[in-house]
């Protein structure tokens, strides 16, 4: 049965890694650090300004959103926010693995938990949107079950959305 609020997880451990994925505040000074760091890289890459790609996070935050941070030795490497967006279908926000993480499969792990996010708060379908330059990450959606879709939202910035029935 949906509920109408995540319910906390515990900070888990990856299988045979230092990596813990937690929930955390999106206004935490380690939340807000990766946050930057994406929108740098984001914004470089589709050729706009950081300031752009930045928000306060409101809608990733308890009851009806969760941002995700990944820590590897206790420093943060990767981040992801989820939020509802209707009865049954949650929406898959900023996700980011610094450049030092990348290729270890953090990836992976991470959307993992996005996923599971998703679920905790109701959600049978995630969708997301991102952009054509962002090849790395539209191959990790794809090759992880996620099928390309007509736009559900309005958003400019945005020229591929996905979405994945959680089963």
């Amino acid at each position: 049965m949906p509920s109408s609020s995540a319910r906390p997880s515990s900070p888990r451990p990856e299988p045979g890694s230092d990596r813990v994925v937690a929930e955390e505040p999106v206004s935490a000074a380690s939340s807000r650090a990766l946050l930057d760091a994406y929108a740098r890289e984001v914004g470089a890459a589709i050729g706009v300004s950081p300031a752009d790609l930045t928000g306060t996070g409101a809608d990733l935050t308890p009851p009806s959103g969760v941002f995700l941070v990944v820590r590897m030795g206790g420093e943060p490497v990767a981040c992801a926010g989820v939020r509802r967006l209707d009865g049954d279908t949650a929406e898959l926000k900023r996700m980011y693995v610094a450049s030092a993480a990348r290729g270890r499969g953090v990836a992976k792990g991470l959307l993992d938990a996005a996923e599971e996010a998703a679920r905790r708060l109701g959600a049978a379908r995630m969708v997301l949107d991102t952009r054509a330059e962002l090849e790395a990450a539209r191959r990790l959606y794809e090759r992880r079950g996620y099928a390309e879709v007509p736009p559900y939202n309005a958003n400019a910035m945005a020229g591929h959305w996905y979405a994945k029935a959680l089963l």
